[in-house]
């Protein structure tokens, strides 16, 4: 009776430890690390700090008769895989989207509204090939944000640079193993109303 008890336990035990194995194989992943390979992603250096010209006047900045042009800052990222060791192959990494938050970079830039940090961007459509590289345009600054900020740096007659660290997470899916992850990215913006 006891050998039966014994056995039926260790039994149980066994079925937990496959369970647990199945469901942390399911799970998600912060570093761009999955089942069959990992991802990375890097910013266009050229844009990297981002120097963000709040609009473009055309005459003196704040005249109420005028109406600035302002456009929104498009950031290039290229997205890698690469297969992990264990297992010598990748599957298709599918991004689902991005999300970017904005973090004060010194203590005169101020903290942003919820409205402005984070935002998300959808990527449904995107995926990265087995092995290669994928290009992936995200829009790291609004029009909204600028139009927010332009009566503050501009308008009340100040001349600073807003500076914030930008930390962009690509929310991705792997083929095959069905596997979520987040693939980290980060830049600096710096936003003020340059010489036009």
């Amino acid at each position: 009776m006891n050998f039966k008890g014994g056995f039926m336990g260790f039994v149980r035990m066994l079925l937990s430890a496959l369970l647990l194995a199945v469901l942390l194989s399911c799970g998600t992943s912060s570093n761009g690390e999955f089942d069959y390979g990992s991802a990375t992603a890097t910013v266009d250096s050229a844009k990297n700090p981002l120097l963000a010209d709040l609009a473009k006047w055309a005459g003196a900045p704040c005249n109420a008769a005028l109406t600035p042009t302002i456009s929104n800052e498009i950031v290039n990222f290229t997205l890698a895989t690469t297969a992990n060791n264990q297992n010598g192959s990748t599957h298709p990494v599918v991004l689902k989207k991005a999300t970017i938050t904005f973090s004060p970079a010194d203590t005169q830039s101020p903290a942003l509204p919820a409205l402005y940090s984070p935002i998300y961007q959808n990527l449904n459509g995107y995926t990265i090939p087995v092995g290669g590289t994928l290009t992936v345009p995200l829009e790291i600054v609004t029009h909204n944000l600028k139009q927010y900020l332009t009566p503050t740096l501009v308008c009340q007659g100040n001349s600073s640079t807003y500076s914030y660290n930008v930390t962009i997470a690509f929310d991705a899916v792997e083929q095959v193993s069905e596997k979520s992850g987040s693939i980290p990215a980060s830049m600096t913006v710096r936003l003020a109303d340059f010489v036009d």
